[in-house]
């Protein structure tokens, strides 16, 4: 079934000027009015006056516990109430259409919160969106549709880097993907800024731009786009095909954060042999070592980052390279490998006492799952 899976990957795609993708500032035509439901932190407030110094109108809209004008073009709603969404609509621009929509509030979502505080902001959050998009579509059958926005902040994995999610944001990117199939007029775009970028710079250029893209994330500068890829392909992307690679984790907590990164062979010493990994054994261990669930065990073991985390204790394939002082092995054999710590890779090097050949009626996948478990059984039978 593997090769009828896909994934998304993210692509390097820079806006270009004159290519339909993106234009520059300057030249864009004025948009009739700006919808901004503006964050706490102020990114709303500078692309507004961004938008101003070009000639565009807006209106900001910031959450709050009743309706109230606060100023000519600044307007305060209740998230959970969503009559207040269409009094917005039918008051705030006087009559105008909408050009614009973009959601920021979902940047308000903080880490920091409790689990309980943040199921309960991402449900807020991702409710008010509802009731904006039912006003939108309402609003839409008199006047043409505007286009929306709904911007996170390092909540998709794009790009490389050791930054946690912001998995309190996610949510609204599959709600995002939800408005895009049953609303194709609001021509939905998500867009992930990088958490420790320019956020000002890049939301300007990507909300002005009529591009095609509606799953676009930044990272240091640099703009990436969904792509939907055939499953394991980003595996050989990443390393080459013929390159050695091993499975490590940017950081600790989701097993999103594992990845595939290059790595450097080197020749086995004395007692050692090399092993081309055909078959790995998944143990519990792993799964709790990228959990950080072993944490305190691994950093007394001298492990402090988790980029040194190794995966994997046992494995099997074909050795490629025997040491001084073996004889029970030669290169070519089928073998069966046990304490190959960091066996999770292309090629692991492993102590030849621990290493024996395999039966030919066993394969590869059936071979790595024999160590450990037999090797616990006969202790503990002793």
């Amino acid at each position: 079934m593997r090769e009828l899976a896909n994934e998304v990957a993210w692509r390097v795609q820079p806006l270009e000027v004159g290519s339909g993708e993106g234009v520059e500032v300057v030249s864009q035509p004025p948009i009739p009015s700006w919808l901004i439901f503006a964050d706490e932190g102020g990114v709303g407030l500078k692309l507004a006056k961004v938008l101003k110094e070009r000639g565009d109108r807006t209106l900001i809209v910031s959450a709050g516990g009743v309706y109230k004008q606060l100023e000519s073009e600044h307007f305060q709603i209740n998230p959970s109430q969503p009559e207040e969404f269409v009094r917005l609509l039918d008051e705030g621009l006087g009559g105008d259409a909408v050009g614009r929509v973009v959601y920021l509030w979902g940047l308000d979502q903080l880490t920091s919160h409790t689990e309980g505080e943040s199921v309960a902001s991402a449900v807020n959050t991702c409710g008010s969106v509802l009731h904006l998009v039912q006003a939108l579509a309402n609003k839409a059958r008199k006047n043409s549709s505007p286009r929306l926005w709904l911007v996170t902040k390092g909540a998709q994995s794009v790009g490389v880097n050791n930054l946690p999610l912001q998995v309190q944001q996610s949510p609204l990117w599959g709600l995002g993907r939800v408005i895009a199939l049953e609303h194709p007029e609001l021509r939905c775009v998500r867009l992930d800024l990088d958490p420790l970028g320019d956020d000002e710079s890049s939301l300007v250029d990507e909300v002005l731009a009529e591009g095609q893209e509606d799953q676009v994330g930044y990272r240091e500068g640099v703009r990436y786009v969904a792509r939907l890829v055939r499953y394991g392909s980003q595996v050989t992307e990443a390393v080459g095909m013929n390159e050695p690679f091993q499975v490590k984790i940017s950081d600790y907590g989701i097993l999103e954060n594992l990845t595939v990164k290059p790595m450097t062979r080197r020749l086995p010493g004395p007692g050692e042999v090399e092993v081309q990994v055909r078959a790995v054994g998944l143990n519990f261990r792993d799964v709790l070592n990228a959990l950080g669930m072993l944490r305190e065990y691994t950093e007394q073991m001298g492990i402090a980052n988790a980029l040194d985390l190794p995966f994997g204790g046992e494995c099997a394939g074909l050795v490629v390279a025997v040491g001084e002082n073996v004889s029970h092995l030669k290169v070519g054999d089928e073998v069966i490998a046990a304490q190959t710590i960091g066996s999770l890779a292309s090629h692991v090097i492993a102590n030849a006492e621990f290493v024996v050949l395999k039966p030919q009626q066993l394969s590869f996948e059936e071979a790595a799952t024999i160590p450990t478990t037999f090797l616990t059984a006969r202790e503990i039978r002793r």
